[in-house]
């Protein structure tokens, strides 16, 4: 039987220091998912659960609405320019389709390019997912309570079941209060958030004025009852409010994670 040999001074740092290395070098690669907490198996079966779920209502929705033109339109007043991409609400769905779709990439990739796509997923969240289903349901159901028939006349309850008018504009902010709770993304710096959404929003707002020039059309019918002033004032506000959810997001993430965990770890970056 052996004896150990006994260790030199500092040997025992040097041989704790190598354990640490192999310890760090050898973590599972988990980017951006409650490692240490239960629910991180949820991951990759929510996300893929997501997908399957904006592909049934895209599918449902787009069947459910042209199937019934003939009731919703029978005069053919409404025109065929852009289709249902008129609609916030319809490109809203395009929006968590595409994100969750990234997002379910992004798990099931290999860990060498799993941290680019995380990235880019994460923008895309908080950028667009996040601030834009915040924003159709809140507005909608706003403009509803005031008066339905500006943005959605009841004639849509003759062939728009409820639950699909839910899944629409109500369910959506659910889904991404899940998704944070499940997934830490990490936050841009407020100057790449400012670009990203006012792109986005100026680029809609756009696409409504080009609608109205080619049909002489409003997109929502509670814009030919504004004047000039209040409806630039309405559209100014909607962008700057689509902006503020972006800080939404972030705090309500800090809220699940801590504000270290969704940072993007330059603190210049948010000057």
């Amino acid at each position: 039987m052996s004896r150990r040999r006994p260790l030199r001074p500092g040997q025992q740092e040097e041989v704790d220091g190598e354990s640490s290395a192999s310890q760090s070098f050898e973590k599972p690669c988990v980017i951006a998912t409650r490692s240490q907490d239960p629910t991180a198996f949820l991951a990759i079966p929510w996300h893929a659960c997501m997908v399957l779920f904006y592909s049934l209502l895209l599918y449902h929705g787009i069947k459910v609405r042209y199937s019934n033109m003939h009731i919703l339109d029978p005069t053919g007043k409404i025109p065929v320019v852009g289709g249902l991409f008129k609609y916030l609400t319809h490109i809203n769905q395009w929006v968590q389709l595409l994100f969750f779709s990234m997002q379910l990439l992004t798990d099931i990739t290999p860990c060498q390019y799993k941290a680019k796509l995380q990235k880019a997923s994460s923008f895309v969240f908080t950028t667009a997912t996040f601030p834009c289903s915040v924003l159709v349901a809140t507005t909608f159901w706003g403009i509803y309570a005031f008066d339905r028939k500006y943005v959605y006349p009841e004639i849509f309850d003759t062939f728009v079941p409820s639950y699909l008018n839910h899944f629409w504009h109500t369910t959506i902010v659910v889904w991404v209060l899940c998704e944070i709770y499940l997934v830490c993304h990490k936050f841009p710096s407020t100057s790449a958030a400012a670009v990203a959404v006012f792109l986005f929003g100026s680029l809609y707002i756009g696409w409504i004025f080009y609608i109205f020039f080619t049909a002489n059309w409003w997109v929502y019918p509670f814009m030919k009852h504004l004047p000039p002033a209040a409806l630039s004032l309405f559209l100014g506000f909607c962008l700057f409010y689509m902006f503020s959810l972006f800080f939404l997001g972030k705090y309500v993430s800090n809220m699940c994670w801590g504000a270290s965990a969704g940072s993007d770890g330059d603190p210049d970056k948010d000057e």
